[in-house]
């Protein structure tokens, strides 16, 4: 009988914990980083209308295209709004989340003091993996050549879709920005 309870004891320690450690392993970590995933199913058109791509013109095509490769976060939680840290390599990492859009404010702001530097920007991620706040600027256009940057209303920045600066996606006039 004694074995027996010393058994059933062991077992009830056992078995009550692995739940626990269940909830523990699925809750993101602080720190975790955003995983990016290919949205292809959007069209920037009514769905009522029907596309024939044949027919459209070349700009229309080319931005099908590129709509197809479009990348966003997968959220890591099932709350409305996570708070995550921007690095200047183009990755997110997790750092807390809440369902209310003016605590996710409190935290980023509060989190923009601590990373007071402009390779980390305090972020704002909804449930969709879209980036819908941030405490600075998500993008900078420099324009550099040999080492120098360059002034004046003539230069033409190209805009590149990653940092590897092979395929230039698009371009614009360094100028036009605020």
């Amino acid at each position: 009988m004694k074995r027996f309870l010393v058994c059933l004891t062991i077992g009830l320690f056992v078995f009550t914990g692995i739940p626990v450690q269940a909830e523990i392993k699925g809750k993101p970590v602080e720190g975790e980083v955003y995983e990016e995933v290919r949205v292809k199913a959007m069209m920037p058109y009514n769905t009522k209308r029907s596309i024939n791509i044949r027919e459209e013109k070349l700009e229309i095509k080319e931005k099908m295209a590129e709509m197809s490769n479009y990348k966003m976060l997968q959220p890591t939680t099932e709350s409305n709004y996570e708070i995550a840290l921007a690095y200047s390599d183009g990755s997110y990492k997790y750092m807390k989340d809440t369902n209310d859009f003016e605590n996710a404010l409190v935290e980023v702001n509060e989190l923009e003091k601590a990373y007071n530097d402009n390779t980390v920007i305090p972020a704002i991620i909804n449930n969709d993996g879209q980036v819908i706040y941030s405490t600075n600027s998500m993008g900078r256009i420099w324009n550099h050549r040999n080492g120098e940057a360059l002034q004046g209303d003539t230069v033409v920045t190209n805009i590149f879709l990653d940092s590897s600066l092979t395929n230039a996606y698009t371009y614009i006039n360094q100028v036009s920005i605020d």
